[in-house]
């Protein structure tokens, strides 16, 4: 979901929002492409995006806890302030097959201003209080 909704805020055509839902389809899921109308997915994955997300501020980077690594980790994502200390993650941009990552792309995650243990410091999500999507 991370790319696709990448994707999205980066203002990707229709035309080729299709060509990516079919190439997914087709290499990543090993289903038939010629079963699905892409054009229509397209349209409405599109006017989802704009009715249900664009309403939200402008993305900033907050941090987000990989879980299992045996300290502490936090790893950059873009975020969209939803409102009062809310964010709602909108993706990564790297590959995270590896990582368990303590909450989804999509998730709307609370989040507070933390001191990391090199000095510096961000804005962390630590708790989920809205589902992905």
């Amino acid at each position: 979901m991370g790319f696709l909704l990448t994707l999205l805020v980066s203002g990707v055509s229709e035309e080729e929002l299709a060509r990516f839902l079919r190439k997914e389809i087709d290499e990543h899921f090993g289903l038939a492409p010629d079963e699905y109308d892409f054009t229509e997915v397209a349209r409405r994955v599109r006017r989802w995006f704009d009715y249900r997300w664009c309403s939200v501020g402008e993305p900033e980077t907050i941090f987000v806890a990989l879980l299992d690594e045996g300290v502490e980790v936090w790893r950059p994502v873009q975020a969209r302030p939803v409102d009062g200390g809310h964010f709602r993650i909108i993706g990564v941009e790297a590959d995270t097959s590896d990582d368990t990552w303590q909450f989804p792309a999509g998730a709307i995650v609370k989040c507070v201003n933390q001191q990391f243990a090199d000095g510096t410091s961000g804005i962390t999500a630590v708790e989920q209080v809205g589902e992905a999507g």
